[in-house]
């Protein structure tokens, strides 16, 4: 896509894109684009994602090496892939993200936070 547009429309303008035809019942999946104030690696970016409790980094440069919603169902964590510099902004970062939404978007998310709530004596106050 990328390389279609520069080559019908003019070589000197900046996109990202991202394609996705997905049949799926049950899971979100997100393109992402971040605008960072600094600079940053991709790879800090990545190790800090997948140290992050509840996300799991799948980016591998191959085919079928990114998470699809289809492998995020019934799971509780949030597949985040395609982790890349977006080349159109400065500091820009996107990447490709996925999640049970009936898990991740709404019950285990009240489950966590009533947890955090409880082991930090929050509640009723």
């Amino acid at each position: 896509m990328v390389n279609e547009t520069k080559k019908i429309l003019d070589n000197k303008i900046d996109l990202t894109a991202t394609c996705v035809r997905l049949p799926v019942l049950v899971s979100h999946a997100e393109s992402v684009n971040i605008e960072f104030e600094k600079p940053f690696t991709v790879e800090k970016v990545r190790e800090a994602l997948d140290n992050f409790e509840g996300c799991k980094v799948i980016d591998e440069r191959s085919d079928g090496g990114y998470s699809t919603p289809i492998e995020a169902e019934g799971r509780d964590e949030t597949f985040i892939s395609r982790i890349r510099e977006d080349k159109t902004i400065n500091n820009g970062l996107n990447m490709w993200i996925v999640s049970d939404n009936l898990l991740r978007g709404s019950a285990l998310n009240s489950v966590e936070i009533a947890e955090t709530l409880i082991k930090n004596n929050f509640y009723g106050k």
